[in-house]
């Protein structure tokens, strides 16, 4: 389709309209009646609990998803629904949630794919590299084009994303979670290349559940609840608690729970001894105790993720020990050993590490712990399995409450505590929870912190990793900072700033500077 032209003065044009739109799955409506109004320049963001209907607004938006009722209209002329081609020649370009690049091919094939410059086995090199620097540069990305997309990073794959996104050319973007995976640092470089897009004339919609992220960007905010409108205004007329209270219609004790106090002679429950795993963990020795909750703070491919997946046996270690309680030293062979030793830990990706989407709530609890289920002839008992669902799905209040429920078919947030219930239920003496709370909603979050929390309280050591640094600082008894697969330092956790972090993350504090533990400096970290 050809979209009719526009024509603007001082004032901004209205793009894209979403017009009393209303979608239902089976017998339950996901949209009602909702609508939208996006401007020229503007940047305007979504926001909502998990399950409120913001990704299947942004999919009708881009074609993705036919609505029941209601239409979507560009520069003045409706689209076709359910057609993503109507979309993408009105303009819209569409960054999913989910990563769709082709892991077997380059990066410099997947930027283009699909723009009908990139056909199986030929494509115009010289052309497309020119474009691919241009774009490159223009994104601050250091992505380079012959390299497979499997072996890249979750956030080098959102960069991506965005790379092909505008390599459309696209009048509307429209991106849901871009910076859920990404670090303050790679997150404040997105936020800027987004206003520098609007400020050149783009239009933007985009989802983040990160209230400073919220405010930092946008021109208007508007908030789902239910599948419903709940407010649509100027960010200056909004604030962080009026927000929430419009996302989750109640207030939610903001944000952090009360630590439990941890006795400073508790025993230890986990240490590691010079541990190497690979280019990004060298030599990592850190300790954790009982009821205590160490936080480990960095950039991402600091080394953070790689320790703990190297800590729980999931990783080929070159040389050091791990100790768990009062055990004997010893090299970490397979997950099951750890678990056997009462181990647990909750991954950082859920859907490809943590959970079976394409089963119920029951049996992706019970997966972590079937032998406690096993009866005499090696019987699992169901009447047992379907009782702690229940119990987990009461305390982790997982929406809806039922556990016959397909995981695909629960929200982000609902996904996460099911698989922080799964490893809770094996009764761990020591937790690795990896962004426990990416891509999850305020109510979420709140209900995550405090079964974190509570766990600690239940004298279990937990190890925190989390690329959100108030959710490091203000749930950790420790914070624990990684720089290029080394430990930096190490700070007392509500005793110190996102400043103080980020300097030493980025190598800038010196070994003198106020807040690193001294005891840091005895275990010999190396702090530079």
């Amino acid at each position: 389709m050809a979209a009719s032209s526009l024509t603007t003065a001082d004032e901004k044009s209205s793009i894209l309209e979403l017009r009393n739109v209303t979608k239902r799955y089976a017998f339950t409506e996901v949209l009602s009646d909702v609508s939208l109004r996006l401007n020229l320049g503007e940047i305007h963001v979504l926001v909502g609990e998990n399950g409120a209907g913001k990704s299947t607004l942004l999919r009708v938006a881009a074609g993705f998803v036919r609505p029941d009722r209601g239409s979507v209209w560009v520069a003045g002329s409706q689209l076709a629904h359910g057609n993503p081609r109507a979309s993408l020649d009105a303009g819209i370009a569409y960054v999913s949630q989910e990563l769709t690049a082709v892991p077997a091919r380059s990066v410099l094939e997947n930027v283009f794919l699909g723009t009908g410059r990139v056909r199986i086995g030929r494509m115009r090199r010289p052309d497309l590299l020119a474009e691919f620097r241009a774009l490159t540069n223009r994104i601050e990305s250091d992505l380079r084009p012959d390299v497979l997309v499997r072996s890249l990073s979750q956030a080098q794959r959102q960069e991506l994303e965005i790379l092909r996104a505008l390599a459309r050319h696209p009048r509307i973007l429209i991106l849901d979670e871009p910076t859920a995976a990404l670090d303050g640092k790679r997150s404040e470089r997105v936020l800027r290349i987004l206003k520098q897009l609007a400020s050149e004339g783009m239009a933007i919609i985009f989802v983040s559940h990160r209230l400073n992220e919220v405010f930092s960007v946008a021109d208007k905010i508007s908030v789902l609840r239910d599948g419903r409108m709940a407010v649509s205004d100027s960010a200056r007329a909004l604030n962080e608690t009026t927000l929430v209270h419009h996302m989750v219609g109640r207030e939610v004790s903001y944000l952090f729970p009360e630590l439990p106090v941890m006795q400073p002679d508790a025993p230890v429950v986990f240490q590691s001894h010079d541990l190497h795993a690979g280019p990004q963990v060298r030599g990592i020795s850190l300790s954790v105790r009982r009821g205590e909750i160490v936080g480990l703070a960095g950039l991402i491919g600091a080394g953070r993720s790689e320790f703990a997946m190297a800590a729980m046996g999931a990783a080929s270690i070159e040389r050091g020990t791990v100790k768990v309680g009062a055990g004997q030293p010893f090299r970490p062979r397979s997950v099951g050993q750890m678990l056997r030793l009462g181990c647990a830990m909750v991954p950082e990706d859920r859907h490809g590490q943590g959970l079976v989407l394409g089963k119920s709530m029951t049996d992706n609890m019970a997966l972590g712990s079937l032998r406690k289920f096993a009866r005499a002839g090696g019987i699992i008992s169901q009447r047992l399995i379907g009782e702690t669902a229940d119990h987990w799905i009461r305390k982790a209040d997982i929406r809806p409450p039922n556990r016959r429920a397909i995981v695909a078919t629960l929200s982000g947030g609902n996904q996460q505590k099911v698989l922080l219930s799964k490893w809770l239920n094996t009764k761990p003496q020591f937790l690795i929870v990896d962004e426990p709370t990416r891509g999850v909603d305020v109510g979420a979050k709140a209900e995550i912190h405090r079964m974190i929390v509570e766990t600690a309280a239940q004298n279990v050591g937990v190890l925190l990793i989390s690329s959100e640094l108030e959710e490091v600082i203000n749930l950790s008894h420790r914070i624990v900072v990684f720089r290029e697969g080394r430990i930096a330092g190490e700070f007392v956790g509500r005793q110190t700033t996102r400043e103080k972090i980020i300097e030493l993350a980025f190598g800038i504090q010196s070994a003198n500077s106020s807040g690193l533990s001294g005891n840091q400096r005895e275990e010999g970290s190396s702090i530079q």
